[in-house]
């Protein structure tokens, strides 16, 4: 199973343990490949946890997983750190943080408005979260990355505006004989826990 970041949040360890329980025997391997579609266009992977891919190659199945609220991590020094939550509004005048290879935020977060945020380009999550720790920018994720990660001073408030990141997993026919043993068990899983 690929992912780039964040696998499915704090609700990881219970997916993988429900799963386990239901599939005594078999072995289920998480890998972490920093790529949009996690490892599975060059077939390193059967299936893969993604986040807000749109459209993609022709033959790849998905079923969606859950909607991902949006946060903004920010360090505890900034001068938006004392709110309780932010809107996209209020980070324009900031530098935005950019996973350009497998992150959900592009400046098209700030279409509708008249100015848009300044970027800086990174290649992964821990990049990215160096980047904000360093004070070098915020950055704008989804609500996994801060069960995930964790850095010195790093903080993370709610994004009220902003469209929740859709995850999802995906695979190709044919798909291995446990993708819906698996979607089952995510399902399952976020159910019991909402």
């Amino acid at each position: 199973m690929g992912y780039a970041w964040s696998v499915l949040g704090s609700a990881t360890p219970q997916v993988l343990a429900t799963w386990q329980q239901r599939n005594p025997g078999k072995v289920l391997e998480l890998h972490r490949i920093d790529q949009r579609l996690a490892g599975l266009p060059n077939g390193s992977v059967d299936a893969a946890i993604v986040r807000d891919v749109g459209d993609t190659e022709p033959g790849l199945h998905r079923a969606l997983v859950q909607r991902e609220p949006r946060l903004v991590a920010l360090h505890k020094d900034h001068h938006l750190a004392n709110r309780r939550s932010l809107n996209l509004s209020l980070l324009t005048t900031e530098t935005v943080v950019i996973n350009t290879v497998s992150g959900t935020t592009t400046p098209t977060l700030w279409a509708n408005f008249a100015h848009q945020p300044q970027t800086i380009d990174v290649t992964n999550t821990d990049d990215w979260l160096m980047a904000i720790a360093s004070r070098k920018g915020i950055g704008v994720t989804g609500i996994a990355t801060q069960d995930f990660y964790s850095a010195p001073d790093v903080m993370f408030l709610p994004l009220e505006d902003a469209p929740p990141i859709t995850v999802e997993l995906l695979w190709r026919e044919p798909a291995h004989p446990d993708v819906d043993g698996f979607i089952s068990a995510i399902r399952d899983t976020l159910n019991s826990t909402s």
